[in-house]
């Protein structure tokens, strides 16, 4: 059972939605709870408990005493002893009697208290602290009071059946008695007999504790729970994490058995069960990415790492700090890198020259930047970079640049940086030589070896950057973003790559996998 991740909870064997449980679900102690945030993800480390919280009314646990020690009181009273922590709720009176002449006269109800000549009270007494019993704290038949002037008084018992029922009193002894009069001139009466009694009481819960599979107290109540009383709120967020994160770190299944138990067995509604949060995996970094015009990896996973893991449960967060660099890629004038085989060139001591399209404005608005080859070395290898006009070779003003490359499989594109970036006044070639090694010069079908084209540009057209298809940020301001969310970039076991026509610098730090339990 996984309570958070399926919106559910476990209470007693009864799986319910949280939000479908306004009414409680009764329980009885020693109850458990399992929380169940299986399966871990690879890599995650830490826990967040959003909520952990849930309320507990008193139900009573009801308990029947068949023989209750009845022993004699001053004048002529009976004392009554229960078991510590009970309330009294109902006691049958099986022998009340009074004698009235030579005849024994059984006493069972409210009728025949009053029958009697003059009329009798039963009355019941609690303990008073400073020793003793406190006066009256019931009586049946009650003490009536005048309309509009005096309430009734001793109100709150019944007896009916030989059975005198009481509002849940608590008590370990009790003082029974019958008098006659009114309060503050009560007589006891002469006479009285009761020596069986049996009783119904209610324990309410006492001493509640929530502690975790570790014996970890998360939450207690010294207390009683009083009959009637308002349903005790109860967060325990603090304790969970603990003892979930504990579980996470020791390598076990993020498993936590929770138990609501008390001294002696006692019944109570729980209502609002709610219990949420995430395991969690964080690179708190920060991760820098240069971004060259051209797809480039994010290496957030450090080599020997467990790769990423992403699930429906997942989430990913992170704050994002770009810099633009002021260079751009022109698309228009830049050639894709070949997906798989491609013809070309190998490129040696000899030149081998590029045209770039005539008549491309860019050009003469914006100056040069870079140039990128398209290409792979097949063997370590030293080139030179520069501008000539197409059909002479003549070198266009500039020093040429210069880029040592190892040994690569793959294609890829080869930046060089114009040391003076120069607006071009005419038709313009690239050409590329190798002055040490060779290299091998992707073409299109035509033989044009590919190129690419970076500009400078302090104002792009183009300002988005998406990692894995999914846009990261549209415009350069604000430099800095806290928690982007950016779950769409990211697959299982995949390097999810950046993409713009930007020349720019992506941290991004804080970096949150979220896993929802």
């Amino acid at each position: 059972m996984k309570p958070a991740a399926y919106g559910l909870e476990s209470v007693g064997d009864v799986n319910l939605v949280a939000g479908d449980r306004l009414l409680g679900e009764p329980v009885t102690t020693p109850h458990e709870i399992a929380v169940d945030w299986s399966p871990q993800p690879p890599a995650a480390t830490t826990v967040d408990v959003s909520d952990a919280s849930m309320s507990i009314a008193p139900r009573a646990q009801e308990e029947s005493l068949p023989a209750v020690n009845v022993s004699p009181g001053e004048a002529g009273t009976f004392v009554l002893g229960f078991p510590s922590g009970v309330r009294v709720r109902s006691l049958r009176l099986a022998d009340l009697s009074i004698r009235v002449g030579d005849a024994i006269v059984s006493l069972a109800s409210r009728a025949d208290l009053r029958a009697q000549d003059p009329a009798l009270r039963l009355t019941v007494s609690v303990p008073d602290p400073r020793g003793g019993f406190a006066p009256a704290s019931y009586a049946v038949p009650a003490v009536s009071g005048r309309a509009g002037v005096t309430p009734s008084s001793l109100t709150g018992a019944s007896f009916e059946g030989g059975v005198l029922s009481l509002p849940d009193v608590a008590a370990s002894r009790l003082r029974i008695a019958l008098v006659t009069g009114d309060p503050g001139d009560f007589s006891t009466a002469p006479g009285a007999s009761l020596s069986r009694v049996s009783a119904v009481t209610a324990r309410f819960p006492t001493g509640l504790t929530l502690s975790d599979s570790g014996g970890a107290t998360l939450w207690s109540f010294p207390k009683e729970l009083p009959p009637g009383s308002a349903a005790q709120p109860i967060d325990f967020k603090p304790g969970l994490k603990k003892a979930v994160l504990e579980a996470v770190k020791s390598g076990a299944p993020p498993v936590v058995r929770l138990k609501l138990d008390a001294p002696s067995s006692a019944a109570m509604t729980i209502r609002g069960l709610r219990i949420s949060g995430a395991l969690v995996r964080a690179f708190p970094g920060p991760v820098r990415t240069a971004i060259e015009g051209s797809a480039t990896p994010l290496a957030l996973v450090k080599a020997g790492d467990p790769p990423l893991f992403v699930d429906e449960t997942t989430t990913v967060t992170a704050d994002v700090t770009v810099r633009y660099d002021g260079i751009r890629l022109v698309r228009e004038l830049s050639d894709p890198v070949p997906a798989g085989a491609s013809g070309g060139i190998i490129v040696g001591a000899d030149a081998a020259r590029a045209p770039l399209p005539p008549d491309v404005q860019v050009l003469r608005t914006h100056a040069l930047a870079r140039v990128g080859l398209v290409g792979r070395a097949p063997e370590a290898c030293e080139l030179s970079v520069r501008f000539v006009r197409p059909l002479t070779g003549e070198p266009l003003p500039g020093e040429p640049a210069v880029v040592r490359l190892d040994r690569a499989n793959g294609f890829g594109v080869v930046w060089l940086t114009q040391k003076t970036p120069f607006l071009a006044s005419g038709p313009v070639a690239v050409a590329v030589r190798a002055t040490r090694g060779r290299f091998f010069w992707a073409a299109d079908a035509r033989g044009r070896p590919l190129i690419q084209i970076a500009v400078l540009d302090p104002d792009p057209p183009e300002r988005t950057i998406s990692l894995n298809g999914c846009t990261l940020v549209e415009d350069l301001t604000p430099a800095h973003r806290t928690g982007v969310a950016m779950t769409a970039s990211f697959r299982s076991g995949a390097t999810p790559l950046f993409e713009s026509a930007l020349f720019a610098t992506v941290d991004l730090s804080d970096v949150t996998f979220r896993y929802a339990r």
